[in-house]
Formats: structure tokens, sequence, C-alpha cells
């Protein structure tokens, strides 16, 4: 197939890259179109990569939910605020409830998700 050299190519800059680096620049707040524009990809191709697997999908969701814990907790609290506020301030019972999903399918001990799936691919 003709597409075949340029998704194989495409996949060989992810793995050279690493998954794990990908997952912690998006937990920084990095979206995918940017990730995928400096891996000269388009954001869907390295998007269905990623959510390819289950558990790189849940790690991926994790980054990202984390990444939006830290960007809204990064604005200032103030009048009609209160339901940032609490989103805030009930997201870390939610994102414990992913880690202990990716504990149990993966490690059996506590680990960040990148942690996580990097040692589930080292075998470490």
């Amino acid at each position: 197939m003709a597409g075949q050299p340029i998704r194989r190519a495409y996949e060989a800059k992810i793995e050279k890259i690493g998954i794990q680096n990908i997952l912690q620049r998006v937990e920084k707040g990095e979206t995918l179109k940017t990730i995928a524009q400096d891996l000269g990809m388009s954001r869907t191709f390295l998007s269905t990569y990623l959510n390819r697997d289950a558990y790189t999908a849940d790690a991926l969701q994790l980054c990202r939910a984390l990444a939006a814990r830290a960007r809204l907790a990064a604005y200032p609290m103030g009048v009609g605020r209160s339901g940032v506020r609490h989103w805030i301030e009930s997201a870390p019972a939610l994102h414990l409830a992913a880690l202990k999903r990716l504990r149990r399918e993966a490690l059996g001990e506590p680990v960040t998700a990148v942690q996580a799936l990097l040692r589930r691919n080292t075998g470490a």
C-alpha cells in the first residue's frame, strides 16, 4: 500500500521520542496539535496512535485532566468562580480513581500514569 511507508515513518518518530515523553508534554499542557506539528505529522494520526491501545488512551485522558486542573488552579478565584473552585476541590478524587484503575490494570503499586506506561513498555 502506498501509505504504509509514511505510517511506519510516523510510528518510528513516535517511538523515537517515546510515548512517555509525549504524555509528559500533554500533562504540562501542550496540545496534541502542537506535539504533532513538532513531529511533522497530523494531529489526527498522533491521536489515533495514542488511542489505539486502551491503556495508553487512559493515560492520555489522565494527563489531559491533570493539565486542565493545573490550568484552572492558575485562575484567580473570585466572583463567579465558585463552580470552578468546587471542580478543583473535587478533582483529586477523580484523579485518584483513575490512578487506582491504572494501578490495578498494570502494576499493583501507586505511580504516575507516565511511569506506569514506561514500566509497562519496558518491562521494568
